[in-house]
């Protein structure tokens, strides 16, 4: 079914040359040493609804890719597609280096993961577990063979050069702080401070790493910033004593057992309110694609109440284009006015 699916819309659009011509634009957008996603199926950018819904490409610096593909099952019809897609994917990475960036030619490194209802499993081998890539200045580290996330959300870029852009000399809160990108963007845009929350351990090392990359661009940054792996819920003293804040990140996990968007966000907005200090800024992130803008500017402004005004929307950078427009990623800036 899948491959049929491709075939027929191929016979119209050409799926191979819109990558490429896709990854060209982007190239020249971005840089060849910068990370950023090719092509993001969960936007339905090709209007296919179900042959490219879970099939994402990432490009990871020179000469890095990632294909993530996410099926209910995996068949022997879909190698044919993969090859075919990787075969012209290569072809024209090769001359995009070659002629415009000047790039000594070298191998190709692949990290392919396929999910099913089953299991993970890989369709390329001696994948290295990590590496280190760069978005703007920044440095990250990404895991390319353990979780489904690897580290870094492509479609958040926007975000976090606007928090760079507006953090200068302010007391920054980062909740649901994951491997703290919005942390190392705040201090590069020289934040007095960042407080770092997230349950996780394993995503606050890998934090504490991040930063360590990039010391040579964040100065005195250990005096400047602090990192908790705590259940944000149960943390509100914590947070309380810390505070109060003039930028509060709060980027919480769409689909997670232990934390409900419905009952515990607004629970949490209702208890930083007074944590913000007036003109203090509130950024909020929700990437629930069943969700529509229009509802959380009602929801959440409702919520907020008079105490804050709507400031800015923010969507995720023009290549992770959405058929359905209002259910990607949505940015909400409020300022605290009372």
């Amino acid at each position: 079914m899948f491959v049929e699916q491709i075939d027929r819309f191929e016979q119209n659009q050409k799926f191979d040359q819109y990558l490429t011509d896709k990854l060209f634009y982007l190239m020249k957008k971005y840089g060849p040493h910068q990370c950023f996603r090719i092509y993001h199926g969960r936007g339905k950018e090709l209007f296919i609804e179900d042959a490219l819904w879970d099939f994402t490409i990432d490009h990871l610096a020179p000469y890095k890719l990632i294909f993530n593909i996410h099926c209910h099952s995996w068949d022997d019809s879909y190698w044919s597609f993969y090859d075919r897609i990787k075969a012209s994917l290569v072809s024209q990475l090769s001359q995009c280096y070659a002629q415009h960036f000047q790039a000594v030619e070298k191998a190709f490194l692949f990290s392919v993961q396929v999910r099913t209802h089953l299991n993970c499993f890989f369709l390329e081998q001696n994948i290295p577990s990590t590496i280190v890539v760069v978005e703007n200045q920044l440095r990250f580290q990404l895991s390319l063979n353990e979780n489904q996330n690897i580290g870094l959300f492509f479609d958040m870029r926007s975000g976090r050069e606007w928090v760079q852009n507006n953090s200068k000399n302010k007391s920054v809160l980062n909740l649901f702080s994951y491997t703290c990108s919005f942390s190392l963007y705040a201090l590069l845009g020289n934040a007095r401070n960042v407080v770092n929350m997230d349950m996780s351990q394993t995503s606050i090392h890998l934090g504490r790493k991040n930063h360590s990359l990039n010391a040579d661009l964040l100065g005195d940054y250990a005096n400047r910033v602090q990192f908790f792996s705590h259940d944000i819920l149960k943390s509100m003293g914590k947070i309380k004593k810390l505070g109060p804040y003039d930028l509060i990140i709060v980027d919480p996990p769409s689909f997670q057992n232990s934390f409900s968007m419905k009952k515990d966000l607004p629970w949490l907005l209702h208890r930083l309110k007074e944590l913000i200090n007036v003109h203090g800024l509130l950024f909020l992130a929700i990437n629930n694609p069943h969700v529509h803008i229009r509802d959380c500017l009602l929801e959440y402004g409702e919520l907020l109440g008079e105490e804050f005004t709507l400031l800015k929307l923010l969507s995720a950078p023009g290549e992770f284009v959405e058929n359905h427009i209002g259910h990607g990623l949505k940015i909400l800036i409020y300022q605290k006015v009372l």
